[in-house]
Formats: structure tokens, sequence, C-alpha cells
């Protein structure tokens, strides 16, 4: 009995160290562009970039359902039923913050880019405010009369807060790559 007991132990021991070490391996892993399967449709954003952070992540389109909203692992959300990337509105990108993801979001200042790609143009955003809400804050969510773009992602201890990114359309200047 002792015997069985001890394998037993062992084989759910060896289980969640895989299942632990694959977590981990999801968090830290680089994404590449090229890794994700890319929307045939180009009028939704492709990609998202912020220069003073080294950031480059794909957009993968989600939506709210059942009070919650649809994520990824591979790259950042955009909220679809939001306002297109350079269009009036707030167009609502929010992500892990895992360190391959959004982890250094927090790091953004005022001033910084965000650059949005979107089919052949690159949509370019500034940073104007940052600040840290509670889940329940939705007000973020918001539709605006400016080209806002808000990211954010998770904060704080256990993730119970969430650090938030406005930007808004700089010189409404949309560029052609």
């Amino acid at each position: 009995m002792n015997r069985l007991f001890d394998f037993l132990s062992l084989g759910i021991g060896c289980i969640l160290f895989l299942i632990g070490g694959f977590w981990v391996w999801e968090r830290y892993k680089p994404i590449r562009v090229s890794d994700t399967v890319i929307q045939k449709e180009t009028t939704l954003p492709i990609q998202i970039t912020i220069p003073s952070l080294s950031v480059r992540l794909p957009v993968i389109p989600a939506k709210y359902e059942k009070n919650s909203f649809q994520t990824t692992a591979h790259g950042v959300s955009y909220l679809s039923s939001t306002a297109l990337p350079g269009t009036q509105g707030n167009s609502i990108f929010y992500g892990h913050n895992w360190p391959n993801l959004l982890g250094r979001l927090s790091d953004i200042r005022q001033g910084d880019e965000i650059i949005v790609t979107q089919g052949n143009a690159e949509i370019i955003y500034t940073v104007v405010y940052t600040s840290v809400v509670a889940p329940n804050e939705t007000h973020i969510q918001n539709n605006t009369t400016d080209m806002r773009l808000t990211l954010y992602t998770c904060t704080g201890f256990l993730d119970q807060k969430r650090f938030v990114a406005t930007a808004t359309l700089k010189d409404t200047e949309i560029k052609d790559k």
C-alpha cells in the first residue's frame, strides 16, 4: 500500500511540475508577429508597437461575452465592438501583464508613442496619461468624441487593479507604410 502511495504521489508531482513548467514557458516565451495568424480583413488592427518599451505584439480581435473579456496568450486583444483605430471614439486594447506581453506597460510615460498597424497604415497615438483603476471602474471603456486608444492590463497584488494607458491620435496623423 505504501509503495502504491509513493508511485501515486510521484506521478501527481510530475504532472504538477509539467503543468507549472508550461505556465512559466507560456508567460516568458517571446511572441513573434509571424507566429500568429494575421487577420485577412485589413480594416482590423494587426499589430501594436510601443517603441519606448520595445514591445511589438500581434493584435487579436476579441469580444465581451458573459461579463468577461476574451483574452489571448498570443498578443494583445482588441475589443472589436469599440471604434477602429484612427476613427472617432475609444479603441480598447488589453492584454495579460506577462513579461512577454504587457508586463512592462506600467513603465510607459506621458508622451510615449503607441503605433497601431492596420492594413497598410500605421496609426500613431501619443500617451496623454496613465492611471491605476479598480476592475469595476469601467469608465475607461466609455466611447469618446476624440480619437482615443485605451490600453490596459492587470497590476497590483494578485492582479486586483488595472493599469491604464490612454493615448490620443498624434496630430491626427495616419501614415501609410
